[in-house]
């Protein structure tokens, strides 16, 4: 046998015994065997913003049939819906920019055409607080009048809404402020306590407190005000307290 011929049968021998080991070694578990980390890629931009279109426009177009089917059946949960766009975003920024840009005003809420979303134009819907005698009347400094009433006369919401505040005002002490869905807020002090908390949803009519008695006399004192927007209104102008 030659040399060469010694050589290959050597390293045939060596492959035969190479082989050999590697069937009888123990087979891994696939469970044991590890995927090497892939690392996510983040979202970008435009994905991100793609998400944000669609879940908004989810959000408006329930918001959209609630409105269209539902806010006569569930008119707190309307007027909760409405609040929350308002206190949560600011609505008059982005109705102006609307209007500038597109050249008609931004309307995702109509108003009651009986109304016209305006306090004035909706007087006829009001109920009147409390029964009295006007004292003081509306001016610059009062934002609102006083009313003299009866003793532990019980004060009324003119109207439903969510309770805003709760707490005492310098000049009117006690004091309620009701949110209604059309935007106006009704302020009514002098309480001499208040039977609604925060976050509350009245109806109209809804008690709400009771009038402050005049120190050793034998009549109570009520404070009502009237703010639409950002400025308060006569109420005399659209409430009647005779």
């Amino acid at each position: 046998m030659s040399r060469i011929d010694e050589i290959r049968r050597r390293h045939k021998e060596r492959h035969r015994r190479l082989a050999g080991r590697a069937g009888t070694r123990p087979a891994v578990p696939a469970a044991a065997v590890r995927e090497p980390d892939v690392p996510r890629r983040p979202l970008d931009f435009a994905q991100k913003w793609l998400i944000k279109c669609l879940l908004s426009g989810m959000i408006v177009l329930a918001v959209a049939l609630f409105e269209k089917s539902y806010a006569d059946v569930y008119p707190s949960v309307q007027t909760a819906m409405r609040y929350a766009l308002e206190e949560d975003l600011n609505f008059a920024k982005v109705s102006d920019w609307y209007e500038r840009a597109f050249g008609e005003p931004l309307t995702i809420f109509p108003f009651n055409e009986k109304d016209g979303g305006d306090v004035k134009n909706a007087a006829s819907q009001f109920a009147v607080p409390v029964n009295g005698t006007v004292t003081k009347g509306f001016s610059d400094a009062t934002k609102g009048v006083y009313v003299e009433t009866v003793k532990n006369a019980e004060v009324e919401a003119i109207d439903s809404g969510f309770v805003v505040s709760v707490e005492n005002k310098e000049g009117i002490g006690r004091t309620v402020v009701i949110r209604h869905s059309n935007g106006a807020e009704s302020w009514y002090g002098k309480l001499s306590q208040a039977d609604v908390k925060v976050y509350e949803f009245v109806k109209k009519g809804q008690k709400l407190g009771k009038v402050t008695n005049e120190s050793g006399k034998s009549n109570g004192l009520f404070y009502f005000a009237l703010k639409e927007k950002d400025r308060f209104v006569d109420p005399i102008q659209v409430i009647s307290f005779d």
